[in-house]
Order: C-alpha cells, then structure tokens, then sequence
C-alpha cells in the first residue's frame, strides 16, 4: 500500500454479507476470500492510493465513501467518480500489470476496505469464475456512470453540470443535505468553487433554487432546473 497511516480491522468478511458481492456465493469462494485478503480502515481526507506511484493491492469498497481523482500539473483536482460499498478500484491496473496507478483515491468518510495483493486477487480471477463475473459486472456499471459523466464534461455548460447535479442527488422533498463544500462539488462537475457558488447564487437570483442558512439546497423550480441541466 501507499498509505502508512492504515490501520487493521478487526471486521471479518461475514460481517458485510449484506452487501450483493456477498450474496449467494459458495463457502467455498467465500473461504478463499477470507484467506487471501484482509480488511483495513481508513479515516475521512487519508490518501489510499497515490497517483503515479508504484501499485501493489486492489480494493473493494466495504463500508464509507471514497473519491477517485486525478491531479494537474497545476495542482488542480478532478473527481473522477465517487464509489460506495460494493465497489472495487484498482481492478484494470493490477490486471493489466500497469506500471503506476493512473489516478488518486482517498477516504471521504470513515471507510473500511477489503485489501488483495495484485497476485492473489489474479489468481482468484482466473480461478473462480463467480468471483469474476461479479467483478467485472461491478466495474461495467461503473464504466457507463464514467462514459455518462464524461459526455457531460463534452457536451454541458458549467451551468448545465451544476444543475443537474442538484437534481441527481436531490431527495424527493427536492432537498440536498449536503456535508460537502463548493469546491467538493466543483472537483465533481469539472469546475472551481467561485463558478460554483456564483452559479448557486444565479439559480437563486432566478427562483430555481432556495439556498437556506444551513447547509442544503432546495429545489424550487424543477422544470426550469431540468431546462438549465439540457445546456
């Protein structure tokens, strides 16, 4: 691993069977898992993965949140997608015997991840077909999520990115309880805090939007968001 300041868990793999990589699958495959990997915990803003440098684990997405972002020669970073519980990084990269990985990744929230050496992980790869599949079913989804925000970068303006933005992650009151800053969402749509707070204001200015005190967004004209999300 990058990172020195992980820590090891004391959660077993029983203990997320909850989650659909888990589901259904032989104690056979479930045994092998347990034995050619182990669980650590990082703390929220702790880098995992370091871009350009030297890979030698794959990962998957146990409990938490983390970002996966690349970085400029400016300094500048780009959220790339934000991945949940069930999901695995590093997967192309330790198959493809990448010489770097290509892209940052650090914990968001408290995360706890299941941790395979580059080897075990390919030697459960070509010997448990389940195993696989359900891999590569996780990382497919991920690449139309990635394609879909891609084509928004292509085709949107600041403006249309930003709302919708607001109504994907809006509830169905139209709300968005967010812990996130301005420049949290700006490494997300592919923009800097001042054009996100300004373009937050502007929708205010025009009724789309309610920007209370606390940290929330509302939805006032939905119609009118979807109208700015087409451009």
């Amino acid at each position: 691993m990058n990172n020195k300041k992980y820590k090891k868990s004391n959660a077993t793999i029983e203990d997320f069977d909850h989650l659909g990589f888990f589901q259904s699958i032989p104690k056979s495959l479930s045994e092998s898992i347990k034995n050619l990997s182990t669980i650590h915990n990082f703390y929220p803003g702790e880098l995992i993965i370091n871009q350009g440098m030297d890979f030698s684990s794959t990962y998957m997405v146990l409990r938490g949140q983390v970002y996966v972002f690349t970085t400029s020669y400016g300094g500048r970073n780009y959220v790339l997608a934000k991945l949940d519980p069930g999901d695995w990084f590093n997967v192309i990269t330790c198959c493809n015997d990448a010489e770097c990985n290509p892209a940052s990744v650090s914990a968001e929230s408290p995360v706890t991840l299941l941790v395979f050496s580059c080897q075990d992980f390919r030697n459960l790869y070509d010997n448990k077909p389940l195993f696989a599949l359900r891999v590569m079913q996780n990382i497919s989804n991920r690449s139309t999520r990635l394609m879909q925000k891609l084509e928004n970068l292509a085709l949107l303006t600041v403006s249309g990115r930003l709302a919708k933005f607001i109504i994907d992650h809006a509830n169905e009151e139209g709300v968005i309880y967010w812990r996130c800053t301005y420049n949290d969402i700006a490494k997300r749509i592919g923009t800097v805090a001042e054009v996100v707070g300004r373009t937050l204001r502007q929708f205010a200015d025009e009724d789309l939007i309610i920007l209370p005190e606390k940290k929330c967004i509302v939805i006032k004209d939905l119609e009118g968001l979807r109208k700015k999300a087409l451009h």
